[in-house]
């Protein structure tokens, strides 16, 4: 009872000094119980009592949550810590949170909305960046508002490693917005002004029409696995949210629609990277099509863009006599339909990777992966049933060397 006892008076204590600090320092902390402003920022319309946020206020908000309302709510820096939650009431229409600088949304931190919808919505005004490395969802106010209007003078930028909902989404002319190696989603619309440049940078993305997807992918391949006709699928996330785990699905050329083909779990939901491998050890030679279903923990489920793999008959024959020199031979035949092969040599030990592009240099297929030795020569065979008639480069790339041909598939 005693240490009980201790330990709410030294919590008290911790409160009274952290009020009395920000009430002097030109900051104003909010908690969700806070006893002067009692879990509300602003209680009624226009209502301003002695001490309330302005314009030149740093505003920390921690525990709880604390519901916007008023005709104008104004700080100049807001930061949401750690199990502080800030939201905007949806049925506040026409109702302003004007922010003069930043928004920073720290790891455990929450701005969302709260309540029904009303006609106009409330409108949040920012004129600085955001950091966003907590939850940010302001879904579900009415479409007849911005939602958000970013008004700073010149170049705004949305950053952190959380990903971002708007609800619709504003800003003054001759500005410019960056995202960077963040995920931002409108659901409604982007109304931009005159001489408005929306940027992506570090890998970040900027989708209208739908909010952030469920993971941050950060690379998806297949290729053959050296010396055999499996598949080995390898991705790489950089966060997830709800997420249940990976459908593997794959089709071959000539198939109406993909199949699945195995489930890998999710390693853990959470702002940190996981690598996933799947191996396909039942796949014919051809061309084949892979790709991922996402599963979320509510049954809904995304799909990403495929990738396509050319399986062959790979050899790998020892010849004394090769030469141990770096060399891509020209494939035979050429031109081909359907099929070619294609033969190389290396000048050293090393992890050897050939590959086919298009045209265009989109990668249509991997022949091999894997280590190589010098006095080997090794064969591909690159089958192309799949693919239209036109130029192919095949990239034999070994350590910092490499390597192309062109060839002629002609239908």
């Amino acid at each position: 009872m005693q240490t009980a006892t201790l330990r709410k008076i030294i919590m008290m204590m911790c409160f009274l000094i952290l009020g009395y600090w920000f009430a002097f320092s030109g900051t104003k902390a909010y908690v969700g119980l806070d006893p002067i402003y009692a879990s509300n920022w602003e209680r009624s319309a226009n209502w301003q009592p002695a001490g309330a946020p302005t314009l030149s206020d740093t505003v920390y908000i921690g525990l709880n949550y604390l519901a916007i309302t008023g005709t104008d709510c104004q700080a100049h820096t807001v930061i949401i810590q750690n199990g502080g939650y800030l939201a905007i009431r949806k049925s506040d229409n026409g109702k302003k949170l004007t922010v003069a600088h930043d928004i920073i949304v720290d790891g455990g931190g929450t701005f969302g909305t709260r309540g029904t919808p009303g006609t106009n919505g409330p409108v949040v005004y920012i004129a600085g960046d955001v950091v966003c490395n907590g939850t940010w969802d302001l879904s579900g106010v009415s479409t007849g508002n911005a939602g958000v209007v970013f008004n700073g003078a010149g170049t705004q930028t949305i950053s952190g490693s959380g990903n971002l909902t708007f609800q619709n989404l504003t800003n003054q002319p001759n500005d410019s917005l960056i995202v960077s190696a963040t995920n931002v989603g409108v659901l409604g619309a982007v109304n931009p002004s005159a001489n408005y440049a929306i940027q992506t940078t570090s890998g970040g993305t900027f989708v209208v029409g739908s909010g952030p997807l469920p993971i941050t992918l950060a690379s998806f391949s297949a290729a053959q696995v050296a010396n055999s006709s499996s598949v080995c699928i390898r991705w790489a996330t950089l966060s997830e949210i709800n997420n249940y785990g990976f459908s593997i699905e794959r089709r071959a050329a000539d198939a109406p629609g993909y199949e699945t083909i195995g489930f890998v779990a999710t390693q853990g939901n959470g702002i940190q990277p996981h690598q996933y491998t799947y191996t396909d050890a039942t796949v014919n030679s051809g061309s084949w099509s892979y790709r991922l279903r996402q599963m979320d923990l509510t049954g809904e489920s995304v799909v990403f863009d495929p990738v396509i793999v050319e399986i062959g008959s790979l050899t790998s024959v020892e010849v004394t006599t090769v030469p141990a020199v770096f060399r891509l031979h020209q494939n035979y035949p050429n031109p081909f339909n359907p099929s070619t092969e294609i033969r190389f040599t290396v000048a050293g030990r090393g992890n050897a990777s050939l590959r086919v592009y298009n045209s265009v240099g989109q990668l249509v297929g991997t022949l091999f992966e894997g280590d190589v030795m010098p006095g080997k020569e090794y064969t591909a065979s690159f089958v192309a049933s799949g693919l239209a008639s036109g130029a192919y480069f095949c990239r034999l790339e070994v350590g910092a060397r490499a390597e192309v041909i062109r060839m002629l598939l002609v239908k």
